[in-house]
């Protein structure tokens, strides 16, 4: 699963590859994938073909403003009322390739993983835009989504109303730390630091001690 330093690191690729590019149509192959508005996604969901025709209106002919992350979302602005809220989950993959570019990457980000040329059988959402270039979104496990918000209900996404703070904000500090702690004293550390409620997108692939230690709570 991307964490927040993959989730990082692909922003920082989007932003020097899609940033300013203009969204020429958009194409959704699994219907599931897509979403509108700021309710929660659930992993088990159903898409009616109104809704993709939708998503797929509205998210065509704007430019890509700016690319965000919020903990392990990605937010991609556009240049109309809309953010395009991406999240990876377990498998997730957004692929950006150039005009004609054919490009052969892996079904999971993993070493011994197989390789096929995209699109292939697990490419979801494509984005092409106005100078022919794609962004492609893989998920081999399909639990992933796009959802289309209005930027006048950004406010009501719940996740990132209830986010902490992330690990490099000024908030973040060995007192708010401590203070959180104190709520929670039987709570084993790695449960604890993986609550996007006390910080935000850090993942349980990240080691940790068994339990918050008493010299820290009396603290």
């Amino acid at each position: 699963m991307p964490e927040l330093p993959e989730v990082e690191t692909i922003k920082r690729g989007l932003e020097k590859t899609i940033v300013g590019k203009k969204i020429g149509s958009v194409e959704v192959r699994l219907p599931k994938i897509v979403s509108i508005g700021p309710a929660v996604v659930s992993n088990i969901r159903k898409n009616s073909s109104a809704k993709v025709k939708k998503f797929r209106q509205l998210a065509a002919n704007h430019k890509i403003m700016a690319v965000k992350r919020r903990a392990k979302m990605l937010m991609l602005d556009l240049s109309g009322p809309f953010t395009i809220l991406v999240h990876l989950k377990m498998t997730g993959q957004l692929i950006f390739a150039k005009k004609r570019e054919k490009k052969i990457v892996k079904i999971l980000n993993a070493a011994n993983s197989r390789k096929e040329l995209l699109p292939h059988k697990y490419t979801h959402v494509i984005f092409t835009f106005s100078d022919g270039s794609r962004l492609y979104f893989n998920d081999l496990r399909q639990f992933g989504y796009m959802r289309l918000v209005p930027d006048d209900d950004l406010a009501r996404v719940r996740e990132l109303a209830e986010y902490g703070p992330e690990p490099d904000a000024l908030e973040f500090t060995a007192q708010y730390l401590i203070d959180k702690a104190k709520t929670r004293p039987k709570l084993a550390v790695k449960q604890f630091l993986m609550d996007p409620k006390v910080v935000a997108g850090i993942g349980n692939i990240y080691p940790a001690p068994s339990r918050i230690p008493r010299s820290l709570l009396r603290g």
